[in-house]
């Protein structure tokens, strides 16, 4: 009933949910069951399915299933821009995308909660953990387009955050998040072989070379991203990345050289000097750690919208004092690190700045 008088309220002509499908079987349930309360329909684009992907989608939508035929072309943008335009050809004036291991939690704010008058061309929505938001929900017809092969865009910089609502995804098996990771490989270098200056390409190649523990290629990515973008903030977290691999390789000092470049880049990301502590303890540096945690301390712990560790913003560098006094045999200093911690760390989860 809310969602009923809400619509009487704030008339939206037709609501659509838009999901891509492969075979993804019951994955699609909680997806399509978190919104068809709210819409008219729910488009599910088959990209190819040969499981029982649809027949679960029925079992849920019921007579609110469309399903629309989309080949698959190996590229996400291509196939969000045409649901995006299948939509409005059909009369949808409003469309939530949401993907089949995506949930969204309304909470008392549906989809048709906002009038049309002066709509943006999209709404984005916070995840849970709120360490990101990202565009869900869009006005059509629109003018602005996805682009990228996967890891896909929308200009949505400028559009404002569905009030009070959250999504989040479902759980992957390590099995299905390595085919995951491999296909954005083949799928990201052969975009960067198109586009050799293509910075988030090369970024988000190498994030899944990250997750696939191909340290050294990783590198060479982000390396690569910091070198033809022209975001500060894309360079910087690039190089914090880039860091997290020489780490993981084990070469600390080109760790800490590589968190030392990205400050040139990023001079307010806490994250960089939080990570240039933490290698100088393992370095056996102990005051030198100190002393980057303490320029991590005083950094902002909001204002970007890119990329972010809430952890590292709020009581990481606390924590990496703590473990540094302690191996200076400074007591008090290290009780004091250890309650600020603490004090940290509560106060981040009351910002709701991630868990």
């Amino acid at each position: 009933m809310l969602a009923i008088r809400l619509r009487d309220r704030y008339p939206v002509r037709v609501l659509v949910s838009l999901t891509l499908a492969h075979n993804v079987g019951e994955k699609i349930r909680g997806a399509l069951a978190s919104v068809v309360p709210y819409v008219d329909q729910c488009l599910v684009f088959d990209t190819g399915i040969t499981d029982d992907t649809l027949t679960v989608a029925r079992s849920v939508a019921r007579d609110k299933l469309v399903v629309v035929s989309f080949p698959w072309v190996d590229d996400f943008s291509k196939a969000r821009n045409y649901a995006l335009h299948e939509a409005a050809r059909r009369g949808a004036t409003r469309a939530v995308m949401i993907d089949s291991d995506q949930r969204i939690d309304w909470n008392g704010h549906p989809p048709d909660s906002v009038p049309e008058v002066d709509a943006p061309p999209c709404w984005r929505m916070r995840y849970r953990g709120n360490s990101f938001a990202k565009e869900q929900i869009f006005t059509l017809p629109t003018s602005r387009y996805y682009s990228g092969t996967t890891h896909e865009a929308f200009p949505a910089g400028d559009c404002p955050e569905w009030p009070h609502s959250r999504v989040w995804e479902s759980d992957k098996s390590p099995e299905e998040c390595a085919i995951k990771f491999e296909r954005d490989v083949r799928l990201l270098s052969a975009a960067t072989q198109r586009d050799p200056k293509d910075a988030r390409a090369w970024y988000y190649l190498g994030q899944s070379l990250q997750l696939l523990k191909r340290w050294a290629d990783a590198q060479d990515a982000f390396a690569a991203c910091v070198r033809e973008t022209a975001w500060d903030e894309e360079a910087g977290w690039s190089s914090y990345q880039s860091a997290c691999c020489a780490l993981e390789r084990g070469n600390l000092r080109h760790g800490l050289e590589l968190c030392a470049a990205g400050l040139q880049h990023h001079a307010a990301m806490a994250e960089l000097p939080w990570l240039a502590g933490v290698i100088s303890f393992r370095l056996g540096q102990f005051q030198q750690s100190v002393r980057w945690a303490e320029i991590a301390a005083s950094m902002p712990r909001c204002g970007r919208i890119g990329f972010s560790l809430p952890f590292a913003r709020w009581e990481g560098p606390y924590n990496v004092m703590h473990h540094a006094y302690l191996a200076l045999s400074n007591a008090d200093r290290a009780a004091w690190a250890e309650a600020e911690t603490e004090k940290m760390r509560t106060a981040r989860l009351t910002a709701n700045d991630g868990s």
